[in-house]
């Protein structure tokens, strides 16, 4: 609806594009996943040029994480006997859904800017889990997860056509 009323604007201030984004795990997950690459397709509001002070943005992306190892040793206590066992993650996707705001104080071609993002995360993963004797199960389960991401970056528009721009976020999950 907010689309087909933005064409029906007659002249469209707003911008549709990629964001290729470098994820890097933190806490207990540095040890599991290695640090990945994801793209976005986002859409901003306002016009291309950097006199849009304050710009809304909405996105929809992809991301896969691979593991830092084949394997990963685990073990059950059961009626006071540990059993072994092992781990395998198959696949780890996410799908970040976001909106956001950026804030520009100055214009210019080249300028800075600050802003946050707020996104729902649908997380799908698959794994085949093993202990010796209890359980030798391939399972997929599908979890999700929200978070606010204040970031700081740069706009340098390019062109005419073109908006390049950089930051980074820190996500408070």
């Amino acid at each position: 609806i907010v689309f087909i009323l933005i064409l029906g604007y007659g002249k469209v201030f707003a911008q549709f594009g990629v964001q290729v984004s470098y994820i890097a795990p933190d806490g207990s997950n540095v040890y599991i996943f290695k640090p990945a690459v994801g793209t976005e397709l986002k859409y901003m509001t306002g016009s291309l040029d950097t006199s849009s002070r304050v710009r809304f943005g909405f996105s929809i992306g992809y991301y896969r994480m691979n593991p830092t190892q084949d394997t990963f040793p685990a073990s059950k206590v059961v009626n006071n006997k540990l059993w072994p066992g092992y781990d395998v993650i198959k696949n780890y996707s996410v799908v970040p859904i976001g909106v956001g705001i950026e804030y520009h104080p100055f214009e210019g071609s080249l300028a800075p800017y600050v802003g946050m993002d707020f996104d729902f995360f649908l997380i799908n993963f698959s794994y085949h889990s093993y202990i010796e004797t209890q359980y030798d199960d391939d399972l997929t389960e599908t979890d999700w997860a929200v978070s606010a991401i204040p970031k700081i970056g740069i706009t340098y528009q390019a062109g005419k056509n073109w908006l390049l721009s950089a930051g980074v976020g820190y996500s408070l999950q």
